[in-house]
């Protein structure tokens, strides 16, 4: 009996596993500064924030109970300062431990290119820009999609992104969270509202 709940629960729990992660995130603009709202499909998600008056582009991303989960911060000595294909941004938990790098590639062939990489420096997931400039497909070196995300463009009203995340396991997901931050803050570099 105790082998078949076992398998039971194996078996859901492998289901719930292949289920995709997903939300919905869009800018809200304040004087002080810039939310990022993370809206799932069953409720809030959390936020990031902007502050404008930081010298360095920050990302502070909060739980859906307001408390502080990770934060991204953009390099300034780097060829990112000038494009927004070239930013890297280090990624930091609530204790100041690195968590990743998000590292924007110089030579690819895609319309931009990040590498993703974990604590240890390892990379673990490639970010590509498609063809048209509206989303990214998230890969695993091996070329394995583990999310996708695509900017809904809507003229002359707010636009978001769709964040489906595939495989939760893959990548720390705070780091896709910080990276979905950036891809809406910088929209209009990779694709122009028009």
């Amino acid at each position: 009996m105790n082998r078949l709940l076992l398998s039971l629960f194996l078996l859901c729990n492998g289901l719930m596993a292949m289920q995709p992660f997903s939300y919905t995130i869009s800018e809200s603009q304040y004087l002080l500064s810039t939310y990022f709202e993370m809206q799932g499909k069953e409720g809030y998600c959390g936020r990031i924030v902007k502050d404008h008056f930081n010298i360095r582009t920050v990302y502070d991303l909060y739980d859906p109970r307001n408390r502080f989960e990770a934060q991204g911060v953009c390099q300034v000595l780097s060829l990112g300062a000038l494009y927004p294909w070239a930013k890297d941004i280090d990624v930091y938990d609530r204790y100041g431990n690195k968590i990743g790098f998000i590292d924007g590639q110089l030579l690819t062939t895609a319309a931009a290119k990040y590498g993703i990489y974990n604590a240890r420096d390892v990379l673990v997931a490639n970010a590509y820009l498609d063809a048209q400039s509206s989303g990214f497909t998230i890969m695993t070196p091996d070329e394995r999609t583990i999310a996708r995300f695509k900017r809904n463009y809507i003229q002359d009203d707010l636009d978001f992104w769709n964040i489906d995340i595939y495989d939760t396991n893959a990548i720390d997901l705070r780091l896709l969270k910080v990276f979905s931050g950036f891809a809406i803050d910088f929209q209009e570099f990779f694709k122009e509202d028009r």
